[in-house]
């Protein structure tokens, strides 16, 4: 098994397939290239600049990331590879403000709790998503963005959370008793800005 061991001044973790790049201010300090998917990841909380987390195609069946618990980073993306044990390291990310989770295997989310992070974006789309209850969102969300997720149910007690702070919800179809939602046509042309990285 292959270890890594890189200087704590990078701020970003990026990965595509075989290819793991550790940058600092957007320059690419170490290149690591691997032959298969990667299992374990540990102690990204001893990087003390580590603002984003990028994993394209990298990861295999990951259900412990307690190793991507850290206070410093911001933004964690990642497609393919986690399932829905994964998140209970989410509510330990405490400044994390965006979240983006595509093609992963999370059928529901059940007793979540992140309201103690800084999350304004949270997706998780095309993910086999099916039901959503008892969860509580952090006052700072803005938009979650469940797009790709068929029949979508979510419990009264998480659609009042989602109402009393605001949160607009986007999913292909309307869901009733959420006050603020894009939906149909109406997502792609009300999109908001800063996350248009995400469907482009």
């Amino acid at each position: 098994m292959d270890k890594v061991f890189i200087e704590d001044s990078i701020n970003e973790l990026y990965g595509f397939k075989m290819h793991l790049s550790f940058k600092k201010d957007g320059t690419e300090l170490y290149k690591y290239e691997h032959k298969s998917p990667i299992v374990k990841i540990e102690n990204l909380s001893m990087f003390k600049n580590l603002k984003k987390v990028e994993l394209n195609r990298e990861l295999h069946n990951l259900t412990d990331i307690s190793g991507f618990e850290s206070a410093t980073i911001e933004e964690l993306i990642v497609t393919y590879g986690l399932n829905q044990m994964s998140l209970t390291s989410i509510a330990k990310m405490t400044n994390l403000k965006v979240l983006y989770l595509n093609s992963m295997e999370i059928p529901e989310l059940n007793l979540l709790d992140i309201s103690t992070t800084k999350l304004e974006y949270i997706e998780i789309s095309s993910s086999k998503l099916q039901k959503i209850k008892q969860t509580i969102f952090p006052s700072t969300l803005r938009y979650l963005n469940f797009v790709g997720n068929d029949k979508l149910i979510i419990d009264d007690d998480t659609i009042k959370d989602i109402n009393s702070k605001n949160i607009t919800v986007i999913y292909d179809e309307n869901i009733p008793g959420i006050e603020h939602q894009l939906n149909g046509n109406s997502i792609y042309t009300s999109f908001p800005t800063e996350y248009l990285r995400f469907v482009l």
